[in-house]
């Protein structure tokens, strides 16, 4: 029997409701399998509110298809049966990181490990994917590096510097992480290099001792003094002593620029923390003395 006009009506309204309530397809379809047909048929709801109700849920979310991207690209690795070509392979993980970064996306996480063993040439993209999502769990990200640091047999000097860069933005480090800064600044089989990237990974964690870094000072070549005057200027607000180390070794008028450099980023984290954010940007150039964000 046909409706009334006035239960036309009433179906009308009930649908539109149904229709801006929906907030997944599936919630949608179900409106359109029930009264929303009866009503589309009848006219009493326009095609275009359903079009344009339904749109946003049809396209794919540029989130969605950063982690597809990922995934997909994971499953055609170098070591898997289905594989790319190597260089067709960095060049779409290369492209899926830099999406994820940009969006965030915690999805590459569990993959994280074996890329840094088996893809060390990867390090960089890694480091700046890590140091984006420290923002949404500076916990994981900084596990995810300790583990990488204590446990892998064997990692190159530069790698291990672009996960510094990426763990100081995890601050505070865990007690396992100092250990093992603290054993690699004494290590005098490793590179100076890396010694005092880890000490000033150290002060910016606030926790550099100032016999490491006289020693640095006393023995480290050149190239690598600027590293101990980073390190210092991160400490000259935590510690007593800093402040006039630094006035006894800024004989450089280099040395003067970092600084100047290292109080501008420690404002910058200043603010940041003020305003709920974690971190500040990294350096595109990565590690590298005196330019890089030390």
């Amino acid at each position: 029997m046909p409706l009334r006009t006035g239960s036309l009506r009433r179906v009308e309204r009930h649908c539109v409701e149904k229709v801006e309530e929906a907030e997944t397809l599936e919630e949608l379809e179900e409106v359109l399998t029930d009264e929303l047909l009866w009503s589309l048929y009848e006219g009493t709801v326009p095609v275009e509110e359903i079009v344009e109700k339904m749109t946003p849920l049809l396209e794919p979310d540029v989130t969605e298809i950063a982690e597809a991207l990922f995934r997909d690209t994971m499953k055609r690795a170098p070591w898997e049966a289905n594989r790319l070509r190597r260089e067709s392979f960095h060049g779409r993980l290369l492209r899926a990181l830099t999406y994820l970064t940009t969006v965030k996306s915690m999805a590459a996480m569990n993959d994280i490990p074996v890329i840094l063993y088996r893809l060390p040439d990867e390090t960089k993209a890694v480091a700046q994917y890590l140091t984006a999502v420290s923002t949404i769990s500076p916990e994981r990200v900084q596990a995810t590096i300790e583990r990488f640091l204590t446990r892998a047999t064997f990692r190159h000097d530069w790698q291990e510097a672009w996960l510094y860069e990426a763990a100081a933005h995890t601050v505070p480090l865990s007690a396992q992480l100092v250990q093992y800064l603290e054993t690699t600044v004494q290590d005098e089989g490793r590179s100076w290099f890396i010694r005092t990237r880890a000490l000033v990974l150290l002060a910016r964690n606030g926790t550099g001792e100032r016999r490491m870094l006289e020693r640095a000072w006393q023995m480290a070549p050149g190239p690598f003094k600027a590293d101990v005057i980073a390190a210092a200027t991160w400490l000259e607000e935590v510690a007593d002593w800093a402040p006039p180390f630094l006035e006894a070794c800024r004989t450089d008028p280099v040395l003067d620029v970092v600084v100047a450099h290292v109080r501008r980023i420690r404002e910058g984290e200043s603010v940041n923390a003020q305003n709920g954010e974690n971190g500040t940007p990294m350096d595109a150039d990565g590690p590298k003395n005196v330019t890089r964000e030390v």
